[in-house]
């Protein structure tokens, strides 16, 4: 089983790699991340704007609200493909514990509040 799985990410890494991903470029995405990512977005031309590829992903804000009531904090939707978003928030992890610019924004934005 281990030496299909090895050969099964081999054979991602060298189809990510002949399609020059510019995801390859920010640091601690490897392959089979990117290869994911990739994969479940397609064609990303066919998002017209950054808000659908949000969207797609199930990483829109889900506001609750009914009457006058509002809350106070949103959560994300999560009604998109869950293969994604697990894929942008293991790359979005993999870059905030490895990465010190990366690391450094993350923790100004809780700072923030977000």
């Amino acid at each position: 089983m281990d030496r299909q799985l090895f050969h099964t990410e081999l054979e991602i890494a060298n189809i990510v790699t002949r399609l020059h991903s510019v995801l390859m470029t920010i640091p601690d995405i490897g392959s089979t991340n990117d290869g994911m990512i990739l994969g479940e977005i397609g064609e990303i031309h066919c998002f017209s704007a950054p808000g659908k590829l949000l969207a797609f992903a199930g990483l829109d804000p889900f506001v609750y609200q009914s009457g006058n009531f509002q809350a106070k904090k949103t959560c994300m939707s999560k009604q998109g493909s869950c293969m994604l978003r697990y894929a942008l928030m293991n790359a979005a992890h993999n870059a905030v514990k490895n990465n010190t610019t990366f690391k450094a924004f993350y923790d100004a934005k809780r700072a923030e509040g977000r």
